[in-house]
């Protein structure tokens, strides 16, 4: 449809024709960018292809032509033999250049003859692909790409084969290059000019496998995406320059040359420069002139919707928001725009005057309704209640829970006219103010009555709009006041022409009784009446045909009457209506058939005849109904025979209450008490009545059972390190991996924070089971991902067996819950099965477990102390202190039984820092004896991933009066690399504070060498492990005399653990080691003891 343009705004055309007049200066900017971004393409290419020729020359300075290198050291003499003066040859070759990894010397049966870095035994290469193409092709080949000894480093390997008088292969001289010259090559290439930012090399084969990469170095070893027509290209050629997208998935124009040559394959040098940094200045450009040129119209353009908004879509939007408010049912909103003159401003005042209007429309509804409810229960109330007490109980309750009022009560007229007025029920009412209220005697007049008073004495209804009066003021008055109520009303109750008494209702709303609430109220009190009258007049009124439809049709519960011979019916109340959807005429004369489902008038009549062939009320607890909209709706029915003077049956009458609301909350209640709200898994009490059951079929059909119970390792730490949280986040994804992984369980519970249980009801075989566990292991391998962060989890599983282990569910549990404590005690990851000593074990490591608990406080723990010595002196130059306990029970317990079980129950952590308290204070006290020693104290990996470690460190040395550089603290490898980050960020504080840093049992974990430079430690401890085999094992001297090289390059100082012999303290001697501990010197010893070792030693 063609656009009006008598229909457009004026702003809009104002906004058109800017836009129109910027057309042609776009056009030329456009043009002009075109042209700057084809020349920077240009000009990054060229780039590309320099920097890539210069890279070129500087790997071939860094590492030579291998074939001619290789070509010469093929005619070396000392080549001609294998053997010792081979292998020296080949390793002093190896120091000339620091690119190379191993040069070695193979037989044409592809066993190794030679080798610059000893080997450990025979070594067989004829698999590897730089033999094969050197033997195939009896020229110099390139292989595939490899790795170092170390595993970290990218390795290419250069076979030369060295051929006899008839052209015959009679060994092959390979040569292996580590290719982390690319790094230093490209760096000096960039170094060459600062234009270069962000360039990337790599090294490829003739396959297209990535050899080098420089700095991506994860994507070594993986294959050039579309590389075979760039192959194709480069065969063609001794160039290609192309803009390609890189592993990284970043694109770049991209330069290869070739680099190294053979007949079987050629490694090529790639070079990627970034398009978007060198096009960004283009853009740059581009879009300053686009900037320049649109400033004059941007601002033009501003100007025009600035004027548009303040004076038409401003308040036009302030109508707008305010209309959604009110309809939002917020009927406060007003515009306050009424002042603002004009159109718009008469539009927002006549607005104001409608939503004023609506507001009182509102609270009257709203009051009005509140009041209908009242009316609507005082019905159910009169037609519950068996007795006058009941019903003036049930109405004050109605009024003050189902109305809102905040006070009701009844006052009775007394017998006795000097007696005060009787209260017959109340709500909301302290026994102080209802004190109040019954003052004075009724034959006395009082000067400020109350609205009950007054109105049972006028027998009208009586409204006190404003309860704060200039005139006399009751007690009454006083008290309501002093409560916050602002207005009252006293409804007369009606029996036999005469009031009896009044309702009195007191709000804090002083607009609470207008003249609709006042109108219902009094409707109310006049049911109030009818129901006393009807109450007291009991026998004959119930008998009577309206007074039944009067409490039937004022019954919020469907209430209809059948005829006893057909089941027609005969009536069916307002309530029924509104609940069916079925008129009342429709119901008159016609069955259930008419209106139900057959399946559901088939159970409708069935009870409607046991009804009947009975005397007594029948109750269906669940009768379903469809209603006439389609809608399935539960009901609680009470079905009566309605007999006649002869006692025989003659109408059946039916009370339903609709229940399908609380049929659904019963059912969520039931869900939440049976189901762990976190992961939707059964409970513990659901877990125990379905095992019940399942052991009942179990044992009728013959068959056995599996239950398998799961513990998280290390879940707190988790919590601890993540927070809570991210706890709750893995256990859900715990709960919804076991949903997945097991769908064959018969059950799947969560039974503790992270503990659950696993039945399988069809399990044949022991082997099954087994098979079951492991899969279920084999599931917690992957991490588990939560905002971000990967969860590794291990699973303990124990194992407990119907009927074998146990006959009943807490039997079957406790079995597996013994099991799984084995199966912890094995490491994580393990499955065990139960067995009757398990529990004694169980209740052994317990018990330890629980004496631990108590060894502080029962003065059970001690330090021992074991001398560290200068090996150089001779003297001694600190202390390790060495926990010990002495428990009343045990006598001394091993530090290899008690010291895993406190880690793992995090005893250790309390454990630790009495540990680290208490030899501060020693070391303190031998600083005042004269005697300035270090002491060192271990740190567990659960201290040292404490978040206040730090503060208690600081917190102890003040407190011992220590100085931190007579602190030294030991930390395993394992503790610092679970978190090198955060472990390098904490050791770094602790030694700015001065406290000094050594890793203790060093060589016995997994370090990162990059990661040991970083950490501001300042001594290495050799494992004793390594120190027992040092004179004894080739392999453990090997271990000790690298540590201790590594550790004099690193500037660290190195201390043996674990010294016996003379002969092992001679080898550290030889090795340069900086002290010692061990039994050679001193066992661990109690403080007085090291006292007077220290006196003779000095």
């Amino acid at each position: 449809m063609r656009l009006r343009l008598s229909s457009v705004s004026l702003r809009i055309r104002l906004l058109v024709l800017i836009l129109v007049a910027l057309l042609p200066s776009a056009t030329m900017l456009i043009h002009e960018y075109v042209e700057d971004y084809t020349q920077a393409h240009q000009r990054l290419e060229r780039e590309a292809e320099y920097v890539a020729q210069q890279v070129v020359t500087f790997s071939k300075e860094a590492f030579p032509r291998p074939d001619r290198y290789l070509a010469n050291l093929a005619s070396m003499h000392e080549l001609q033999r294998q053997g010792p003066a081979c292998d020296q040859f080949l390793a002093s070759t190896l120091k000339s250049s620091y690119s190379l990894d191993n040069v070695l010397v193979i037989q044409p049966d592809g066993m190794v003859a030679c080798s610059g870095v000893p080997l450990k035994g025979t070594m067989d290469l004829s698999a590897r692909s730089y033999f094969k193409r050197a033997m195939d092709s009896k020229v110099f080949a390139i292989g595939d790409l490899q790795h170092s000894r170390t595993g970290t480093q990218p390795l290419v390997v250069f076979a030369y084969p060295i051929l006899d008088d008839k052209g015959n292969v009679t060994r092959v001289l390979a040569l292996a290059a580590d290719l982390s010259w690319l790094d230093d090559s490209l760096k000096r290439a960039l170094n060459s000019s600062s234009r270069f930012k962000d360039v990337v090399a790599g090294v490829v084969d003739s396959n297209g496998s990535l050899m080098a990469a420089a700095p991506h170095m994860q994507y070594v070893g993986q294959t050039i995406a579309n590389w075979a027509p760039t192959i194709l290209r480069l065969g063609s050629s001794q160039g290609l320059t192309k803009n390609e997208m890189w592993l990284d998935k970043v694109r770049r124009t991209t330069a290869y040359v070739p680099l190294y040559e053979s007949q079987t394959s050629t490694l090529y040098l790639k070079v990627g420069l970034p398009l978007d940094g060198p096009l960004a200045e283009v853009r740059a450009s581009s879009l300053r002139n686009f900037a320049l040129v649109g400033l004059g119209s941007l601002l033009a353009l501003l100007a025009a919707w600035s004027l548009s908004n303040w004076l038409v879509l401003k308040p036009l939007g302030i109508l707008n928001r305010t209309a959604a408010k009110l309809g939002e049912g917020v009927m406060s909103a007003r515009t306050g725009l009424g002042s603002a003159g004009g159109e718009i401003g008469a539009l927002a005042h006549r607005f104001d005057t409608m939503a004023e209007q609506l507001q009182h429309q509102h609270d009257a509804l709203r009051r009005t309704s509140r009041v209908q409810a009242v009316r609507s229960a005082t019905n159910s109330a009169m037609l519950r209640a068996h007795s006058e007490q009941d019903l003036l109980s049930d109405i004050c309750h109605v009024v003050h829970k189902i109305g809102g009022y905040e006070l009701a009560w009844v006052g009775y007229v007394p017998e006795n006219p000097s007696d005060t007025l009787t209260a017959q029920a109340c709500r909301g009412v302290s026994d102080e103010l209802m004190a109040g209220f019954c003052t004075t005697p009724w034959n006395v007049k009082s000067s400020d009555p109350g609205p009950v008073t007054l109105a049972i004495r006028s027998g009208t209804v009586h409204v006190i709009q404003n309860l704060h009066t200039t005139g006399p003021c009751g007690l009454w008055r006083a008290q309501t006041l002093a409560q916050g109520y602002a207005s009252s009303i006293g409804l007369p109750i009606w029996v036999e022409n005469r009031v009896i008494g009044a309702l009195g209702i007191f709000s804090s709303d002083p607009r609470a009784f207008g003249p609709d609430e006042i109108e219902l109220l009094t409707a109310t009190a006049n049911d109030v009446s009818f129901g006393i009258s009807a109450l007291r007049n009991t026998n004959e009124v119930r008998r009577s045909q309206e007074f039944l439809e009067l409490i039937v049709n004022n019954m919020p519960s469907m209430v209809y009457v059948k005829d006893a011979v057909d089941l027609h019916f005969v009536s069916m109340n307002p309530a029924g209506v509104a609940l069916t959807g079925f008129r009342e005429q429709e119901f008159i004369g016609k069955s259930d058939y008419d209106f139900f489902p057959k399946s559901e008038a088939d159970i409708f009549t069935a009870k409607d005849r046991e009804t009947l062939a009975g005397t007594s009320r029948i109750t269906v607890a669940d009768e379903r109904i469809t209603t006439r909209s389609g809608e399935i709706r539960t009901l609680q029915t009470r079905k009566l025979p309605l007999l006649d003077r002869d006692g025989r049956p003659k109408y059946l009458l039916g009370i339903s209450e609709d229940i399908t609301e609380q049929k659904k909350n019963n059912e969520q209640l039931v869900y939440l008490a049976t189901h762990d709200l976190l992961t939707g898994l059964p409970k513990r009490v659901h877990l125990m009545e379905w095992l019940e059951q399942s052991l009942k079929r179990a044992k009728l059909e013959g068959r056995t059972l599996a239950l398998l119970y799961l513990d998280l390792d290390g879940f707190k730490d988790i919590n601890d390190s993540f927070g809570h949280f991210t706890g709750d986040e893995t256990l859900k994804s715990v709960g919804r991996l076991l949903l997945e992984k097991m769908p064959d369980a018969g059950i799947i519970a969560r039974i503790a924070g992270d503990e659950f249980v696993i039945v399988l009801e069809h399990t044949k075989s022991t082997s099954q089971t087994i098979a079951a566990a492991k899969r279920l292991g084999k599931h917690f391998e992957a991490p588990v991902i939560v905002a971000g962060q990967e969860i590794f989890l291990t699973p303990g599983i124990g194992i407990s067996v119907y009927p074998g282990d146990a006959d009943t569910p807490e039997g079957l549990l406790r079995a597996a819950d013994f099991a799984m404590y084995q199966a912890k005690s094995g490491g994580g990851g393990n499955y065990a099965f139960y067995s009757p000593d398990m529990e004694k074990r169980t209740s052994a490591r317990l018990e330890m477990r629980n004496l631990l608990r108590h060894a502080i406080e029962r003065d059970e723990l001690v330090l021992h102390y074991q001398p560290k010595v200068s090996i150089e002196t001779g003297k001694i130059i600190g202390a390790e202190a060495l926990l010990r306990w002495n428990s009343q029970e045990r006598g001394a317990v091993p530090p290899a039984q008690f010291i895993p079980l406190a880690e793992e129950s995090g005893l250790i952590v309390p454990i630790g820092e009495w540990v680290l308290r208490n030899a501060c204070e020693q070391a303190a006290k031998w600083q005042e004896l004269g005697f300035p020693l270090v002491i060192a104290v271990n740190l567990s990996p659960r201290q040292f991933r404490q978040a206040d470690l730090l503060e208690r460190i600081t917190s102890i040395l003040e407190e011992t009066g220590l100085p931190p550089e007579s602190l030294e603290l030991e930390v395993t490898e394992s503790a610092i690399m679970d978190n090198a980050a955060s472990a390098i960020r904490l050791l770094t504080s602790i030694h700015d504070m001065g406290v000094h840093l050594s890793i203790d049992d060093f060589g016995t974990g997994y370090s990162s060498l990059a990661y040991l430079k970083q950490l501001p430690v300042s001594k290495l401890k050799i494992d004793q492990s390594f120190v027992k085999g040092l004179t004894i094992e080739a392999d453990d001297a090997a271990i000790v005399t690298a540590v201790i090289a590594m550790a004099k390059s690193l500037h660290l100082g190195v201390t043996a653990e674990g010294v016996e012999t003379a002969e092992q303290l001679d080898a550290l001697v030889k090795l340069g080691c900086d002290n010692y501990q061990g039994f050679w010197f001193s066992r661990p010893i109690p403080a007085d003891a090291f006292v007077d070792l220290l006196g003779t030693a000095h």
